[in-house]
């Protein structure tokens, strides 16, 4: 239920969120399922003992879904037989395809678009602004760099490796070693060699030349167990691995450019302004709401931050003239 109420509501605010999902919950076809066949086994008479333990298995395996529902029904009132429980793991196994989309739909029918603009924010705001790695990202290129992109990567088992190259290739500028983008990979599995984890070419960032797209080059695999963070320079050589295994390597692809570079995704015309007004100030700056030195990227001589928040402090380079 996180960034289903605001944060200044208190505990009333929170156990008043609470009743409401849960009534939602109560009040959906499914708690229907569960009457249903509770009266089927008050019908069906006296034949079999109570089975409670089916009962919860129902509930809790099965994520309230109608199919299981119904023999829940009928456990809770005593009515499963021998031959209605054969059917429970049928059941269960169907009720696990549904059961997380019925509860988002419970919430978000309660909490509305507010839920998804404060979820998105706390998810998108905790990775780029990162204590551990945006500092360094900064170091990198400048405390004034904007948000890329932000994606996720799954390379699952039987993909091949991805061709070596660079980030800032697309952007065509000649290699003189300053930087101007700067990427990082979060794993959220473990990176083994055999599953895909991103090749590296240390010290590559320092050629003159872009790497000819296609070639093959010798490169060592970046591995790291989960909860670890990747970052380098943009112009490092690099691809991700190919994976002979029969699991997935994902992660969390968080991409920095330069102020003065156009980011990958349009963050301003991508999130919906409503959503960035509730990011905090770092995080919109490196959306794209701000200039870069003053001057590059303002709209009609204003801090596009102002757009956000009109008493919002800036400064432009004209005002110091």
């Amino acid at each position: 239920l996180m960034g289903l109420y605001e944060p200044d509501e208190g505990r009333s605010g929170r156990k008043e969120t609470v009743r409401r999902v849960l009534k939602r919950v109560a009040t959906t076809p499914l708690v229907a399922c569960t009457a249903l066949g509770a009266l089927y086994g008050l019908a069906l008479g006296p034949d079999a003992l109570p089975a409670f333990a089916d009962g919860f298995l129902g509930i809790l395996g099965a994520g309230f879904t109608p199919t299981a529902l119904f023999f829940t029904g009928l456990s809770l009132v005593g009515r499963v037989t021998p031959e209605t429980d054969l059917l429970v793991p049928l059941a269960l196994s169907f009720g696990k395809c549904v059961a997380l989309p019925v509860v988002i739909y419970a919430i978000l029918d309660v909490a509305g678009a507010d839920a998804l603009s404060k979820g998105f924010g706390f998810v998108v705001g905790a990775i780029p602004t990162a204590p551990s790695v945006l500092p360094v990202v900064e170091r990198v290129l400048d405390p004034q760099c904007l948000l890329s992109t932000l994606s996720s990567i799954d390379i699952r088992g039987g993909e091949s490796a991805q061709p070596i190259h660079s980030d800032d290739q697309v952007i065509g500028l000649p290699r003189t070693g300053h930087a101007v983008v700067c990427n990082s990979m979060w794993a959220i599995t473990d990176f083994t060699e055999a599953n895909g984890a991103t090749r590296i070419i240390p010290g590559s960032h320092r050629d003159p030349d872009y790497p000819a797209y296609g070639e093959h080059y010798d490169s060592i695999p970046a591995e790291m167990p989960a909860g670890s963070v990747l970052i380098w320079h943009g112009s490092l050589w690099h691809g991700g691995g190919e994976n002979t295994t029969d699991e997935r390597r994902v992660g969390i692809a968080d991409n920095y450019c330069g102020g003065m570079i156009r980011q990958q995704e349009n963050q301003r015309l991508g999130i919906p302004r409503e959503i960035a007004a509730r990011f905090d100030k770092r995080l919109q700056r490196l959306c794209g709401y701000g200039t870069y030195n003053g001057l590059i990227g303002h709209i009609d001589k204003q801090d596009p931050l102002t757009l956000l928040d009109p008493d919002a402090e800036h400064a432009m380079l004209w005002d110091g003239a």
